[in-house]
């Protein structure tokens, strides 16, 4: 077996010998580049190998996980549930690169045959807004997920209904058998009370940016951070003001505002030292809470939206404006007006995280779904990276070290001599850099 995965002995029969990779390219319309696939049935039936198992050839004679599965007797039940689930595919729908930058669009497909599962995950599916399939490009960040709450407790019961009814042989499957049989239903509705109903929840950042300014616009006066964000998030639910009215039990501030069609700003305490005005409105099914001019002309395009199931899960990542975010987010966490000092540690992530993302441009946006062949993953990416600068290791002469210290303020740590020779000179100095505590030659 090893000598198969390094290459060294050629298998018996090669994929390319079969219309495997083919049949899943025209399936799902990959490109040739490349085809990617799991065949569950095929595992299993190498997994339950009496004689020469690979995986025994692979991990050794005293690998006790593939014995004790071999001894559960659970091998014909785990193929029955492989039926309805027989493998994972993928494959790039698309692939363009020219120097730094890649577009592509790469799909991994966990293949489902039964019909009814399939039925039951596309009720399960809920509203995703315009704004976050269509805004990867519009967004700093955005995340939505559409999952009907209400078809949770319907859900439970089909599952509950599958497992009663079957006809499992094995221990372990047994006992998740009776655990579930077990359960209550009215405990599972019970526990999504509050969120029943509820179709989607989406969140989108347009922009965001931290600037001081004095009070009152005295220089004389104190400064002051002042957040300049657009941010939009929305809901959807069959009753959305219930919903809202549920929230304000935890968060009292609300209780005074029934959301209409009229925006209405919310007075949070929380909010009002950094400039930012929130606002709420509703119609129809759904409910937008939104600061910033570029928020509200969405969340307008959001509450003109039909509510359908077209969605699971989306989230996007737009590296062009994330920079400026988080060099602004840094700033202000590092200055007198932030309330605690940042540990030395996060300065050290920020600051690799900065270097890393001023290298970047473009967006990734990833999705999952529920599909005709089953539930289907993928990541459409158009970026630009720019390649680091090289390391320069001729650092001949005399330089001072620095610490990393809380609040992002570096301390003088001590001297240190290179010579040509590559023999040197450190010296360290004391906390207030008046005298040396420790010093060494080295070569």
């Amino acid at each position: 077996v090893k000598r198969l995965l390094f290459d060294i002995d050629a298998p018996a029969q090669a994929l390319s010998d079969t219309d495997k990779l083919l049949h899943i390219q025209q399936k799902h319309q990959y490109l040739p580049l490349s085809v990617n696939f799991i065949d569950f049935q095929a595992l299993l039936a190498s997994l339950f190998q009496q004689q020469n198992n690979p995986w025994i050839a692979m991990f050794g004679d005293d690998e006790q996980v593939i014995a004790e599965l071999q001894a559960s007797g659970c091998e014909q039940d785990i193929r029955n549930i492989t039926q309805d689930m027989p493998g994972i595919v993928g494959g790039y729908r698309q692939y363009q690169t020219d120097g730094q930058r890649v577009t592509m669009g790469l799909d991994m497909l966990l293949e489902l045959n039964n019909q009814e599962v399939k039925h039951e995950l596309n009720q399960f599916r809920g509203f995703i807004p315009a704004f976050i399939r269509n805004g990867a490009q519009d967004n700093l960040f955005a995340l939505a997920i559409g999952a009907n709450l209400s078809q949770l407790t319907p859900m439970f019961l089909y599952v509950s209904k599958v497992f009663k009814e079957s006809n499992f042989t094995c221990e372990p499957l047994v006992e998740l058998k009776q655990e579930i049989a077990q359960m209550n239903p009215a405990s599972i509705a019970l526990m999504t009370g509050m969120a029943d109903g509820v179709k989607g929840i989406s969140l989108a950042l347009q922009d965001f940016k931290i600037k001081n300014v004095h009070q009152g616009g005295d220089e004389t006066q104190p400064v002051q951070p002042v957040i300049d964000i657009s941010m939009i998030l929305g809901m959807v639910a069959e009753n959305p003001v219930r919903v809202w009215q549920m929230m304000s039990a935890f968060v009292p501030e609300i209780a005074t505002i029934i959301p209409s069609e009229q925006p209405q700003k919310l007075q949070l305490a929380e909010l009002e030292p950094y400039g930012v005005d929130l606002y709420v409105k509703t119609k129809g099914q759904q409910l937008v809470l939104y600061t910033g001019e570029q928020a509200s002309t969405m969340a307008e395009t959001m509450l003109d939206e039909a509510v359908v199931n077209n969605g699971f899960f989306q989230e996007t990542v737009n590296y062009s404006r994330l920079t400026s975010a988080v060099s602004d987010l840094r700033d202000y966490m590092t200055s007198a007006e932030s309330p605690e000092q940042l540990p030395a540690e996060s300065c050290i992530y920020f600051d690799e995280t900065l270097t890393m993302l001023s290298r970047m441009s473009g967006f990734v946006d990833i999705q999952s779904d529920f599909v005709q062949y089953g539930w289907l993953n993928s990541i459409v990416a158009d970026l630009t990276i720019v390649p680091s600068s090289p390391a320069q290791f001729a650092l001949i002469g005399q330089f001072e070290t620095y610490t990393m210290q809380d609040g992002c303020q570096l301390a003088l740590d001590g001297i240190e001599m290179i010579r040509q020779d590559g023999s040197g000179f450190y010296q360290q100095l004391s906390d207030d850099g008046q005298c040396a505590i420790f010093e060494t030659e080295y070569h």
